[in-house]
């Protein structure tokens, strides 16, 4: 467990890939986390989690050039 509060900014960028972003965040809030941005470039969304840590959640496919594409728009 961290104690304290956050003093600087974060140092790692979770992006975490779902199959579905609305049921994530309803999972993720459901464990006490919060949506504090939504939705962002091709549905992908900014939580924080019980002790202030954030990470991000989207739902993409990545196509045999490497493009990310959203999953709603790669079905």
């Amino acid at each position: 467990e961290v104690t304290g509060k956050k003093t600087a900014n974060i140092r790692m960028d979770l992006d975490l890939n779902v199959k579905d972003v609305d049921e994530a965040v309803d999972a993720i809030i459901e464990l006490g986390g919060k949506l504090i941005s939504w939705p962002r470039r091709g549905g992908d969304v900014t939580m924080i989690d019980p002790e202030g840590n954030e990470f991000c959640l989207g739902a993409f496919t990545r196509s045999k050039e490497g493009i990310l594409i959203p999953n709603k728009q790669a079905e």
